[in-house]
């Protein structure tokens, strides 16, 4: 049984994943994004711009490396090509999206821990400040951050793959994503309110729980999305008929 060679996929996406590292190294040297606003009435509200460039932007950055990796793959020809080595859809789909997560999800994952770390620090700052002990708020821990970041980046990188899947071209996947993301900046987020995918980025941000209703409904999405995927891969039957659907919005290369 063949292996599919990480470096094809470090060619395609090896740059964005280097781009991707110094956008996150950037943000650890401004203050903007542990800048804090907190409000009583009469409940904490604590609200910042962590989530716009934590989830919002690095969201862009790792849809943009998901559809350069996966693009040549889905496409018909290569498509085609692909299945006839003796390559399980394991190594096509599975590892390689693992390798895909480490080298885009892991540099995010530290960068988090050192934000938490100066988020909590703007908060004892404030107590100080404001002269209330510094139990007043609580500490912000590096596992929500994490975990809600991750749920909300990954949706949109199963997606991308989703759309790929279905069009067989990385400029739909792209056009559609972004078009969300503008208007989740404009008015999306005042419509959907605690639902918008990127809870916290554009409202008010929960810090304290894991599971927000945004993650509750991005999380089981993702897994079904990517199941379909990985279930269809390979499938005749299911590719022929979202490639029949595909061609209604795009042109078969």
């Amino acid at each position: 049984m063949g292996r599919w060679a990480f470096k094809v996929d470090l060619a395609s996406g090896g740059k964005i994943a280097l781009f991707n590292i110094v956008y996150l190294t950037f943000l650890l040297l401004i203050a903007p994004p542990y800048s804090i606003t907190i409000q009583f009435n009469p409940n904490i509200f604590l609200s910042n711009h962590l989530y716009i460039y934590f989830q919002y932007i690095e969201t862009i950055i790792c849809v943009f490396g998901a559809v350069w990796v996966y693009e040549e793959t889905f496409k018909h020809k290569t498509y085609e090509f692909i299945l006839s080595f003796p390559i399980h859809k394991a190594k096509i789909i599975l590892v390689r999206f693992f390798q895909f997560t480490v080298c885009f999800y892991g540099p995010l994952c530290p960068s988090l821990i050192i934000a938490s770390y100066k988020l909590n620090n703007n908060i004892v700052a404030y107590c100080v400040q404001k002269g209330m002990p510094a139990s007043t708020i609580p500490s912000i821990s590096a596992m929500t951050l994490i975990f809600q970041s991750l749920v909300v980046i990954n949706f949109f990188v199963v997606l991308s793959l989703f759309l790929l899947w279905i069009f067989h071209d990385k400029t739909i996947p792209l056009v559609l994503i972004l078009a969300y993301c503008a208007l989740e900046y404009g008015p999306m987020s005042r419509i959907l309110g605690n639902y918008c995918l990127f809870r916290g980025a554009f409202n008010l941000p929960d810090y304290y729980h894991l599971f927000t209703p945004n993650v509750r409904v991005l999380l089981p999405v993702s897994i079904i999305m990517f199941t379909i995927v990985y279930y269809a891969f390979g499938n005749l039957k299911c590719n022929k008929f979202f490639a029949f659907s595909g061609k209604f919005f795009t042109l078969n290369k």
